[in-house]
């Protein structure tokens, strides 16, 4: 017969390895992730800041009359 209100103890193994193998997991994964994406964000900012500087530089150098 099934008791419905009774924890049983295969229930309460799931739920430890999901709370302390598997979320754990997940969550780091999901920082590692973030921060390469932070970093990439990053690093493609730097190189349009230094596009950008080159760019006004040239427009300098060739500007009439100076």
């Amino acid at each position: 017969m099934i008791k419905w209100n009774d924890i049983t103890w295969y229930s309460i193994t799931i739920s430890g390895v999901f709370f302390l193998i598997l979320l754990p997991s997940i969550i780091f994964y999901i920082g590692n992730q973030y921060k390469e994406v932070a970093n990439t964000y990053s690093a493609a900012q730097q190189i349009l800041i230094e596009a950008q500087e080159k760019v006004a530089q040239r427009a300098a150098s060739t500007t009439p009359g100076r």
